[in-house]
């Protein structure tokens, strides 16, 4: 690893150990503020901690020919990496509070930070945190409401189009990141004794760097799921259905009146349809072993209206995702294995791009973790007034 890069490493462990001291703070100012709390109840706080490690053949999403051009060294200006693959480290750290009440009411508070740290990367470092609200009440019925922030994600190289190199051999490519802020709400409810369902509505704002102010967007996305989770042998099935738009800004300050403006337009819509499941495969005594398996299918259509965008104009994608992992648990205590495919087939009117465009791609991802949580168990005011 360079220097540049163990710099880099530096920096962000700083910031991802802010971001555990925020997300410990928000959960106790949380706690304290929380209003009416002394009345009967069971109280509990709960401290998860985990490590993953995951080796990733593709963690920008590299096409095809943007593979093979990075690895035969013709245009290192065009990336910010070592090596196309990497094995990425992922600490995490969650608190929870939690308060049961009588008839099935409670009240949950989560806080959670984690973060991705690459062997021989360290440009692509990334760390994230979030904070969710749950109201439960009886007949499983649950409202949430969440936020989550990624405050720094690395993108890739990308051609700046409004740069102009002093001379001629500098480079136009420039570092494209963006910080993620993500909110939802939802309400899940049983049908009867029969299956879950659940609707999500989720809002997503993405603020790239001035270089690419362009990319700037806001996505808005409903979701309904069905969960059917009373079946033999502890098994769930479950599926759900969505569908997304996200409007970017599309411009960048420099438009001329009554010129079109020459600057990308990456507003899409699209859709993703899903299906899970999960079976218990043994048991004893306190220890369970457990497999899951999921896919994914997501489409988009961009809505670039300008024949000059070439990479988005005219443009259809199609991501298919498998997933299926094992997972050893007891209480207090799991370990997991996962592996994860993803498939991205992009159509586009031109074949005229330049190999670090985003397009067509394949990534392999195969990975475990471990996950230990410490709980503490407080009495009610009542237990307390009971036991003298």
């Amino acid at each position: 690893m360079t220097a540049g890069s163990n710099s880099a490493t530096r920096t962000h462990t700083g910031r991802f150990r802010s971001t555990l001291a925020l997300a410990a703070t928000l959960l106790g100012l949380a706690v304290v503020a929380l209003p009416g709390l002394a009345a009967p109840a069971k109280t509990s706080l709960t401290m998860t901690l985990g490590l993953g490690s995951t080796y990733d053949n593709n963690f920008l999403e590299y096409s095809d020919p943007a593979l093979r051009d990075f690895e035969s060294g013709a245009h290192p200006d065009r990336y910010s990496i070592e090596t196309r693959d990497d094995l990425v480290w992922g600490p995490s750290l969650g608190l929870g509070w939690e308060r049961r009440e009588a008839h099935g009411r409670r009240h949950a508070l989560r806080v959670h930070a984690e973060g991705d740290f690459h062997q021989r990367n360290g440009t692509a470092d990334m760390h994230s945190a979030g904070i969710s609200w749950r109201e439960s009440f009886r007949s499983d019925r649950r409202l949430t409401v969440s936020w989550f922030t990624i405050p720094r994600f690395y993108f890739r190289q990308v051609l700046d189009e409004d740069a102009t190199p002093a001379y001629s051999g500098l480079s136009r490519y420039r570092r494209a990141e963006f910080s993620l802020d993500i909110a939802s709400l939802a309400w899940e409810q049983r049908l009867s004794r029969g299956p879950l369902i659940a609707a999500e509505y989720q809002f997503e704002r993405r603020n790239y760097n001035d270089t690419f102010d362009e990319r700037d967007s806001k996505l808005h996305q409903g979701d309904v799921a069905v969960r059917w989770d009373r079946l033999p042998h502890r098994t769930s099935i479950g599926a759900h259905g969505a569908y997304r738009a996200s409007v970017a800004r599309a411009e960048d300050g420099d438009e001329t009146p009554g010129v079109a403006p020459d600057d990308a337009d990456v507003s899409y819509h699209g859709m993703s349809l899903g299906t899970s499941g999960r079976w218990e495969l043994a048991r004893h005594r306190p220890w369970r072993v457990t497999a899951d398996a999921a896919y994914e299918l997501e489409t988009r259509g961009y809505d670039s209206d300008r024949p000059a965008d070439r990479f988005h104009f005219d443009r259809n994608d199609t991501r298919h995702t498998v997933e299926a992992g094992v997972r050893l648990s007891r209480p207090r205590f799991a370990i997991g294995g996962f592996y994860r495919f993803e498939n991205n087939h992009a159509r586009l009117a031109t074949t005229t791009l330049t190999a670090t465009d985003a397009g067509s791609f394949r990534r392999d991802q195969v990975g475990v973790s471990i996950e230990f949580s410490l709980i503490r168990r407080m009495k009610s005011a009542s237990e307390d007034v009971e036991a003298n």
